[in-house]
């Protein structure tokens, strides 16, 4: 951080600290802006057509839960239907 000597009226010179606020603001908005670069850069990548990234065992899981239960929606009723698929949600 710059030190800076100022003067008070007729008092002694006193150091000064500028710019602490600053450079806290000014990394913040570095970090910001390489945040928002990524994220665009990770959508531009998806929409060249490369793939996305793998997702989490528990939510592949939970997808093939789902996909058997869809299938195999003929063999019940509506409410028995919903009960499941609501099944497969566990809400923490």
């Amino acid at each position: 951080m710059p030190f800076r000597r100022r003067r008070l009226g007729d008092a002694d010179s006193v150091t000064v600290r500028f710019g602490d606020g600053t450079f806290r603001r000014w990394w913040s908005q570095k970090f910001y802006k390489k945040k928002v670069f990524l994220k665009y850069a990770f959508h531009e990548r998806l929409v060249a057509g490369n793939t996305p990234p793998n997702k989490l065992s528990r939510y592949r899981i939970c997808d093939e839960r789902i996909l058997r239960v869809v299938q195999r929606h003929g063999n019940y009723g509506v409410i028995e239907y919903l009960r499941e698929i609501a099944h497969s949600f566990q809400m923490d």
